[in-house]
């Protein structure tokens, strides 16, 4: 007999599943006596993992950095023409104008400012007026000057249109291109750059002396602005003519008489160039290795002062070599010529400003005070020993009394000085070389021909030419 299989008892089981995302129940019961029941089981598919890539870094770039651009000054005033001085005596305002436009003519030099265009000033506001091209900045040395001049002095950036360095280099489109003369019918003598930086200023002397002066600009002008591609100003005005005293000694002294037994001058300045002593004056007054004396003509052995050894004839400059025991003076004669005559030490070079005052110390006129810087740069074309030359630039001064005098022939070559305010403090400014707005008659010492206007050598440039320095 066969026995029936075992009965198998089951309890109730619960299968649960995961598989993607999805949950599957299955549920079994077993009671006695009735047959097992399962449930079919799909299977699961293997959960299939796929790695998380690392996060791609991506580079955070670096910040840009917009560099900051360089402040457009803010609109200023058009540059001024130069003030001249109310009171042509010395004063403290002056010299401290003089210090610190001296500050800002090193700067400029030693630098290299191409924007600069020019300097004046206006003593009697304490003002220095700087002028500077449109829109540029100012260099930071020089603003630090600007902002921080000193008291009492102000100074005023102004707005101008052409540099200094711009200008310089059109002075010779106007002044050596004989074609232009021929187109104008003038002589073109004299070009000025003015510290405004206007454009430039030629002095032309027509060939009809007849001629309207007005009308004749009128048609000039455009003619010399188109030649030099800036704005030109014609002025009708005569060729410039070059202009001791009597006896002296040495040391030898600035403003004396000198002669080489034909023409006479007027000494400048004692310059001494390593231990060699020299006498400065002007280079139309002796030739080359001329014997110089001292006191009018005839000359006398025993007044020999030496020999002309250098020259700079671009700036109207001649060096006499002092013969031994001679030396180099480090004074100039005042006053008067054989009557209240005086004498001043000179404290060192001083520095050409327009709007200061100076004096002109000639061997025939005397002392002549009452003159105004007008100009700093002022070129100018002059037959000297029959050679055409080129002279400048130059500074012009004017008289500041209507009808005054500021030159004399026989005071080429002599001493342009600037009275301080400090009692016996003088400073060299420069030779005399010409005057400008022509000669006429008068009687003042031994001056029989004079001018109200003097053109002479800046005392730095000759200096800086010559490798010296003042005795």
């Amino acid at each position: 007999m066969r026995h029936p299989p075992p009965v198998r008892r089951r309890t109730a089981a619960l299968v649960v599943a995961c598989c993607a995302g999805s949950l599957l129940v299955a549920a079994a019961a077993a009671s006695p006596g009735s047959a097992a029941t399962e449930l079919p089981v799909t299977p699961t598919a293997p959960l299939t993992v796929t790695p998380t890539p690392p996060p791609t870094a991506t580079p955070t770039p670096p910040p840009t950095v917009t560099p900051t651009p360089t402040p457009t000054p803010p609109p200023g005033p058009d540059c001024e023409p130069p003030h001249m001085p109310s009171d042509p005596g010395p004063s403290l305002v002056q010299d401290q104008l003089e210090t610190v436009g001296g500050r800002i003519l090193d700067a400029v030099e030693a630098g290299g400012y191409s924007g600069f265009t020019g300097l004046s000033a206006d003593a009697d506001n304490a003002r220095l007026l700087l002028c500077w091209l449109h829109d540029e900045p100012l260099p930071g040395p020089i603003a630090d000057i600007v902002a921080n001049p000193g008291e009492p002095v102000e100074v005023v950036r102004q707005h101008g249109d052409y540099t200094q360095a711009d200008l310089d280099s059109r002075v010779d489109l106007v002044l050596a291109d004989p074609g232009l003369e021929v187109s104008i019918e003038g002589t073109i003598h004299t070009v000025t750059v003015p510290e405004e930086g206007t454009g430039l200023i030629a002095g032309v002397q027509p060939y009809d002396p007849s001629v309207d002066p007005a009308a004749f600009a009128a048609q000039a002008e455009p003619i010399l602005s188109a030649a030099a591609g800036v704005p030109v100003t014609v002025v009708v005005e005569n060729e410039p003519e070059f202009a001791a005293r009597r006896l002296d000694a040495s040391p030898w002294y600035g403003g004396a008489r000198l002669t080489d037994g034909a023409g006479q001058c007027t000494s400048g300045f004692g310059m001494l160039r390593g231990s060699t002593p020299y006498l400065l004056t002007a280079f139309h007054c002796f030739a080359p290795l001329a014997a110089v004396f001292t006191g009018p003509p005839p000359v006398a052995p025993a007044r020999r002062i030496g020999t002309v050894r250098m020259s700079i004839p671009p700036i109207d400059s001649e060096a006499i070599e002092i013969a031994a025991p001679g030396q180099a003076g480090s004074f100039v004669y005042t006053g008067g010529v054989g009557v209240g005559e005086g004498t001043a030490r000179i404290a060192g070079p001083g520095r050409n400003i327009a709007g200061l005052a100076v004096c002109n110390s000639g061997s025939f006129s005397g002392e002549l005070c009452g003159i105004a810087i007008a100009r700093v740069r002022v070129i100018f074309v002059e037959p000297i020993r029959g050679v055409r030359i080129r002279i400048g630039p130059m500074v012009w001064g004017r008289t500041m009394v209507p009808g005054g005098i500021a030159n004399a022939k026989g005071n080429s070559g002599g001493p342009i000085i600037r009275y301080t305010a400090s009692p016996g403090r003088v400073l060299a400014m420069g030779t005399d070389s010409a005057s400008i707005t022509g000669f006429f008659g008068c009687v003042l010492f031994d001056a029989r021909v004079c001018a109200s206007d003097v053109v002479y050598a800046d005392i730095n440039t000759i200096l800086r030419s010559y490798g010296g320095v003042l005795s």
